[in-house]
């Protein structure tokens, strides 16, 4: 899943990502994104196997539109993990970043 906000809402557990990935635009949107992308991943030369995903370019949590079609692209399970883990890593080292300057 992208990275969107792990925020609790509401009584029912569910967290901002699993609330808009469950709701009918999204599921609309996503489709449109895979076959604009031709179902195949674009982050390689597009043999790639996995399991098809839509990613946000932009994670939704550093402001990125959740459903604008330029914000999102295919791609293969392995390549949106190795996405995910870039921008985790990204988003961890700017709050390492930032503490610093604060403790400066």
């Amino acid at each position: 899943m992208c990275s969107t906000g792990l925020l609790t809402v509401d009584g029912a557990g569910l967290d901002a990502a699993q609330q808009y990935l469950s709701r009918a635009r999204w599921q609309k949107i996503r489709a449109i994104a895979r076959a604009r992308d031709r179902n195949t991943c674009q982050h390689a030369d597009g043999t790639c196997t996995a399991t098809l995903m839509v990613h946000h370019i932009v994670p939704v949590n550093e402001g990125g539109a959740p459903y604008d079609l330029a914000n999102l692209i295919t791609l293969c399970g392995r390549h949106h993990h190795q996405l995910e883990q870039e921008t985790r890593q990204r988003q961890h080292m700017e709050l390492i970043e930032k503490d610093t300057i604060i403790d400066s």
